[in-house]
């Protein structure tokens, strides 16, 4: 059987409350929905004739900068150089989010923009568990200092 708890949190959330029910969600993917679908109305609204009339370029550099901050964040909690809090990941998300709606609009080929999320997403990934694993054989071939 599927473990939807997973899906729908991962170990930062924030609790819903309906009724005498609790649904925990997660904070940055709660925050990437809310984006998505805020840059979609946002688009039905005003059309965004100025990042229609960008080329290419510079549509991929506005949604890779409202992209970074995520990326960012999720680095620095996976290499546990800090920690990250729910309103950091929801307003983080949020951006992602805006990004990924911007990206569906983006003049580029639909294979393209496919190309571009898998790659950017497994090369945040693979940077965060190198530098994972890196930090912890940094840790393991420390020496020892003997306290005084």
């Amino acid at each position: 059987m599927w473990d939807w708890g997973l899906l729908l949190r991962h170990n930062h959330w924030l609790t819903l409350r309906i009724g005498h029910h609790q649904i925990l969600l997660c904070a940055r993917c709660s925050g990437t929905v809310i984006g998505y679908f805020a840059s979609q109305l946002l688009q039905l609204l005003t059309y965004l004739t100025g990042f229609n009339s960008l080329n290419p370029f510079w549509q991929m550099s506005l949604i890779s900068t409202l992209a970074l901050p995520s990326g960012v964040d999720w680095l620095t909690q996976t290499w546990r150089i800090r920690t990250s809090t729910n309103r950091t990941r929801f307003i983080v998300g949020l951006l992602i989010g805006a990004g990924a709606g911007l990206l569906s609009f983006s003049s580029l080929p639909s294979s393209t923009k496919l190309l571009i999320l898998a790659y950017s997403s497994l090369g945040v990934i693979l940077i965060g568990y190198l530098g994972r694993m890196l930090i912890r054989m940094v840790r393991l071939s420390a020496p020892l200092i003997p306290r005084p």
